[in-house]
This record gives C-alpha cells, sequence and structure tokens, in this order.
C-alpha cells in the first residue's frame, strides 16, 4: 500500500468518524462508490476502530459500569473453592482477583470473564484459548496456570499469584537501571523462546503484561490473545517438525486490529492475521526494548489511527537520538527487531535473548569499571571546596597507582624481594664480600 493509498483510507475513515454511528457505513458507501476495494478498507478499519474502543484498551472502569457494580462486589465470595479476597486489576478480557485456594491453602490470581460477555461465544473462546495456551507451557518466565473451570455460566482461570510490579513500574516509577531492565528482558525473551518452541504467538506484549517478582524474576502474563501456529508445510520423512501442529483454528477475523496499539507489528496493525507468526512477537518485544532504553514509545501518535500509520509507514526512530548514553549496539538490536518486513527481523526470539545477555555484560562491566576510579583530591579555599589542579608529585603518583592496582604491586614487590635475595646469595657464594674486606685489610 503506497502513502496516498493510506492517507486516501484515513481521510474517509477520519471523515466517517465526525457522523453518527447509523450514518457511518452509507458515508463510505457513498465516498467510495466506485472503488470496493476502498470500501472495503475503509470499512474494516471503522470494524476494527469499534472493537479497539471496546476491547483491546477496554478501560476498568467501563468494565466496572457495564457490570452494574463497583467491582468489590465478588470480595468475600466462594468462587469453586476459591476465596476472593481483593481485586487486583479490570480490563477487556476479564477481571483479576487475589483468591485463597482453600484447598491447598495458597494465594492464586483468580481471573474471570466479565458477567456481561458471558454469552459471547466469541469472547468466551478467547478465554478459554489463553488457558489452554498457557498452561501448555512450564518456564520460570512464564506465568503458572493452576486450573480453568466454570461457575454458572462464567468461566475463571486461577493462575500463580506473582508478588511483583509490572514492568512498566519499573521503567516509569522506580527508574529501575538500565542493566537490570535488559536482565529482566532477557528472561522474557527466554520464556517466549519456550512459547514459539511450542507454536505459541503471545500476539499481546506490552510492559503491562510483564510482571517482575520481588526476587528479580520477570514472567509473561495473559496469553489472551495468543494463536497457535498453523504447521505450514509436512515434515521431510526421517525430519521431525520444528512447529507444533495447530490445536485450534485461529479465532481473528481478517481485517481486524488485535493487538494493543503501540505494540503490535505492521502486520497485525493492517488486519493480515493469516501474515503473523513468532516474529510479530519480536517486533513488539522491539518496542518494549525501545521504551525501556529512552523512556519513551518507539511509535507513539496524536490518536489511534496516526499510531498505526507510524507503525506501517514511519522509520524507526533512533534510540541514541534520544538516549545518547545507549550503546551502537543496543541501537542495533533494536533497530533490527522493528524491521517493518519481518523477514528483515531476527528470525528468533533466542538470538534476540543471546545479544541482550551480552549487552547486559558488557554494562554491568562499565558500571563497575567508572565506580572504582578514585576522586580526585580537594583541597578546601576560604568559601567553596576546589579541584587541585597540579600535577601530582612522582611519590603521589607511585602511591595513587600502588591503591589501584594493589595485587598488581604486591606482586612486583614480591619478584623484586626474591630477585634481590637472590643476587646476594649469589654474590657470596662467589666471593664478593670475602675479597673487598681482604682489599679493605
Amino acid at each position: 500500500m503506497t502513502p496516498d493509498r493510506w492517507r486516501q483510507i484515513t481521510g474517509i475513515f477520519e471523515a466517517a468518524l465526525q457522523r453518527p454511528t447509523g450514518e457511518r457505513l452509507a458515508f463510505v458507501d457513498q465516498a467510495c462508490v466506485d472503488d470496493s476495494e476502498l470500501r472495503r478498507e475503509v470499512q474494516a478499519m471503522l470494524e476494527s476502530h469499534e472493537e479497539a474502543s471496546r476491547f483491546i484498551e477496554d478501560p476498568a472502569i467501563n468494565v466496572v459500569a457495564r457490570q452494574g457494580g463497583d467491582g468489590t462486589s465478588l470480595i468475600g465470595q466462594t468462587i469453586a473453592h476459591y476465596q476472593v479476597l481483593s481485586l487486583i486489576g479490570s480490563g477487556g478480557m476479564g477481571d483479576v482477583y487475589l483468591a485463597l485456594d482453600t484447598k491447598l491453602g495458597r494465594k492464586v490470581a483468580l481471573k474471570l470473564l466479565p458477567e456481561y460477555l458471558a454469552g459471547d461465544a466469541q469472547r468466551t473462546r478467547l478465554f478459554i484459548k489463553e488457558a489452554r495456551a498457557a498452561s501448555a507451557l512450564n518456564h520460570p518466565n512464564i506465568i503458572t496456570i493452576h486450573e480453568i473451570g466454570e461457575v454458572g455460566d462464567r468461566y475463571y482461570i486461577a493462575m500463580e499469584f506473582v508478588d511483583g510490579d509490572t514492568l512498566r513500574s519499573h521503567i516509569y516509577k522506580d527508574k529501575t537501571p538500565l542493566p537490570k531492565l535488559l536482565k529482566y528482558l532477557q528472561q522474557v525473551a527466554e520464556g517466549l523462546t519456550k512459547a514459539h518452541a511450542n507454536g505459541i504467538v503471545h500476539r499481546d506484549l506490552k510492559p503491562d503484561n510483564i510482571m517482575v517478582t520481588r526476587d528479580g524474576y520477570a514472567k509473561i502474563l495473559d496469553f489472551g490473545l495468543a494463536k497457535l501456529i498453523e504447521q505450514r508445510t509436512k515434515p521431510h520423512v526421517g525430519e521431525g517438525s520444528e512447529v507444533a501442529t495447530a490445536l485450534m483454528s485461529p479465532p481473528s477475523v481478517p481485517g481486524m486490529v488485535m493487538g494493543t496499539v503501540g505494540y503490535m507489528s505492521p502486520e497485525q496493525a493492517q488486519g493480515k492475521s493469516a501474515e503473523i507468526d513468532h516474529r510479530s512477537d519480536i517486533f513488539s518485544f522491539g518496542c518494549i526494548l525501545f521504551e525501556t532504553a529512552t523512556g519513551q514509545k518507539a511509535f507513539e501518535g496524536s490518536d489511534l489511527i496516526d499510531s498505526l500509520h507510524k507503525i506501517i509507514h514511519e522509520p524507526t526512530p533512533s534510540v541514541k537520538g534520544l538516549n545518547g548514553n545507549v550503546s551502537d549496539d543496543l541501537d542495533r538490536v533494536v533497530r533490527r527487531c522493528l524491521a517493518k518486513d519481518p523477514d528483515k527481523r531476527y528470525q528468533s526470539i533466542k538470538d534476540v535473548a543471546i545479544e541482550l545477555e551480552e549487552l547486559s555484560h558488557d554494562l554491568n562491566l562499565h558500571t563497575t569499571a567508572a565506580s572504582v576510579v578514585s576522586p580526585r583530591d580537594t583541597q578546601v579555599g576560604n568559601s567553596a571546596t576546589q579541584t587541585d589542579s597540579r600535577p601530582p608529585s612522582s611519590a603521589e603518583y607511585l602511591v595513587t597507582e600502588i591503591k589501584r592496582h594493589r595485587t598488581a604491586a604486591l606482586i612486583v614487590a614480591a619478584t623484586l624481594l626474591i630477585l634481590g635475595a637472590g643476587l646476594i646469595v649469589f654474590l657470596i657464594r662467589q666471593g664478593y664480600f670475602g675479597r673487598n674486606e681482604t682489599a679493605n685489610s
């Protein structure tokens, strides 16, 4: 799609949004009367917009309002053998409560499909799919699913309760140092490696879907939009398949934008559900990596359409242009993750994990080296402390270097002592000292 074509589509789309909902389709038919392909593109965007406003980033307050309650109505109640303790959070795919497993005496996170969506077969199917996809994975960096169940006409998932904060909180609130953030993202990449090896694409990676435990382990949450990759080709005789056969058909509707704006891949942004594979997660991971390094989103737009346009068409901003302290290697890794063409991205998230491990190691070495540089001597003036700019004497220089290289200095000193002792023994054996005494007498 050319930029001019995109501007034509978005122009009609934005004009349609200015009209009442019931008049939009008629307006699109009139505006695209001689271009059926244009009509289909705009109609798909309208459908995606309505779905996005209701589903992609559904505010918790709206979910609660539609439930007709204050979000606390279940607190104190028992669902199956789980006693609800408090509300953790809400979203378009369900409410999450802290609950007590009365059978095993442990805390769990209990996720329930919203009551107002109980009759929505599509949403229910997505909810169950999340549980099945995630429960098939066993990895320390992926949240553990304990059970899926049904009470009345509502489904629930009992999962591991993660005591910690989201990666977003670590980036913006806690201001966690970059080396530590990269370590967390390396762990996320390791978890995704496991998921991709099992044919599972997350499709909704973002800082809010990554939790960091109190003891420093990152865990991937919410496989609600996960899609099991269909096996595209049959393996040759004698060879094993590298991609697991799909267990369920993908729920996506062609043309529907699924994911979170700001983190979705270009193929997601264009609704090309048939083209989405593990490399889409790599793009989303690159968006998170960019935000971690700069404190800004890579494709921040003025609105949803502007953000989608940036994702699809505009070049990726330079990480170093926003944060001059970032290394060229990190800038390169981010840029390759965010390639528009999936074939030009990393082809395996495992490769990204290896790159991050090396970058984190190099950053830690740099930080350690910077911390051991000795502070300059200072002298106190009449009203302020000033830096002593006089050149150090030979003795001061020697003492400073000995302090900085204590181990090397000790080795050198020991070597000199041994050599000196050996020289004395040699001279004694040669009768050097005896000849001197005879000559003196």
